[in-house]
């Protein structure tokens, strides 16, 4: 395992989950997620620790899909079928298990939990394949 192809793969993989976290939030979430939070007398605050929390957990969720992708390489094929395995493992403990427990403690309805499922299944395969394909031909 090459150190420096890890983060490299970590970086592109966060970027572009990032970027697709932000257009997700753009065609859906933003309405869905303030209606939710104000039904619990919440409000999302646009300020700069958010933005910058947002960014930071984007890159450690596109880093952590490499990381799974890497350790999983010598078990299963090197590219496609490992990035498709890595990004199912993320989505599923970063969307599913998140947007399951939100929805039954009443903090999000079941449309946007389900909304929520949907777009991060596409976002962590994605973002896996990103950073696998970086890793893969920074290793060379």
């Amino acid at each position: 395992m090459s150190g420096r192809a890890l983060v490299l793969g970590a970086l592109m993989a966060g970027i572009v989950d990032l970027a697709l976290g932000l257009g997700g939030a753009a065609l859906w979430g933003g309405a869905a997620l303030e209606s939710a939070l104000g039904t619990i007398g919440l409000t999302m605050q646009a300020t700069v620790g958010v933005a910058v929390s947002h960014t930071l957990q984007r890159l450690v969720f596109g880093a952590s899909t490499v990381w799974l992708y890497v350790a999983m390489r010598p078990r299963f094929a090197r590219a496609g079928p490992t990035a498709i395995a890595a990004g199912l493992t993320a989505w599923l403990m970063i969307y599913v298990l998140s947007s399951w427990y939100l929805v039954a403690m009443g903090i999000f309805p079941l449309s946007l939990g389900v909304a929520l499922v949907a777009w991060g299944l596409p976002e962590m395969v994605i973002t896996t394949f990103a950073g696998a394909w970086i890793y893969e031909r920074a290793s060379r």
